[in-house]
């Protein structure tokens, strides 16, 4: 989406009945963001995009989009790991094989 030959990085989304457009989301952005000590202007400026885009995404009313998600995550090093820990997702080497989807019958 292009205002005033700024993008703002963002995509409407229906509301949820909390009020936001993606609640986990927005308080992720918003807790990496102040974990990295940056301001939502410096996180803008750095994004090349508006600090009210950056207060609409904290605030649920709207959120990035799937590339500003991906600049985000370069932004915020710490999102990642805070939208893994949200949900519950562990990292793929440590995942264990289920042995009983294991298709060999013989010994190891």
């Amino acid at each position: 989406m292009k205002t005033d030959g700024l993008d703002t990085g963002q995509s409407r989304r229906p509301r949820s009945k909390e009020g936001g457009a993606d609640r986990p989301l927005a308080t992720a952005i918003r807790l990496a963001r102040r974990r990295a000590d940056i301001s939502q202007g410096e996180l803008a400026e750095r994004l090349g995009i508006r600090q009210s885009s950056v207060s609409q995404w904290e605030h649920g009313t709207t959120g990035p989009t799937g590339q500003r998600l991906v600049e985000l995550i370069g932004e915020l090093p710490g999102l990642a790991d805070i939208l893994k820990e949200m949900s519950g997702l562990q990292e793929v080497g440590e995942l264990e094989p289920d042995s009983s989807t294991n298709a060999s019958s013989g010994p190891p």
